[in-house]
């Protein structure tokens, strides 16, 4: 009978890590250069072979820094964006709220100095009609 899997925090870190680097849009060499860590150290975060768990707080806060973020958001301890308002259901907001609310999401995404992945929308039945 295999061993149940536990959930490592570890692993979390270099995945948040790599999805900060991305958004960013920066390669490997390029956090490294901007934050002053050598490249093995980011190589060894991004394939596993060392855990986030055990990065050195300064590689971290250096990290961060050439990130644009915090500590807290690296360890998950932050969220990226403010939560939602207690509550509110989305499926009971008009078409125009959704839009609005989404604005006022990429508005806090860009003044936090991350990029938003792109976005393609799903055809519409009636564009369908016209091609």
């Amino acid at each position: 009978m295999a061993a149940p899997q536990v959930f490592d925090p570890r692993d979390e870190i270099a995945r948040r890590l790599d999805a900060l680097r991305e958004a960013k849009s920066l390669t490997l060499s390029e956090l490294a250069v901007r934050a002053g860590v050598k490249i093995g150290v980011l190589s060894a975060l991004h394939t596993g072979r060392r855990k986030g768990r055990n990065m050195k707080l300064g590689v971290a806060a250096q990290l961060c820094r050439a990130l644009e973020t915090t500590v807290g958001v690296l360890l998950g301890e932050e969220d990226l964006l403010p939560p939602l308002p207690a509550g509110m259901d989305l499926s009971q907001l008009s078409q125009t709220d959704k839009d609005t609310l989404i604005i006022q999401l990429a508005v806090e995404v860009l003044q936090r100095g991350l990029q938003l992945p792109p976005v393609v929308a799903p055809r519409r039945s009636d564009d369908a009609d016209e091609s």
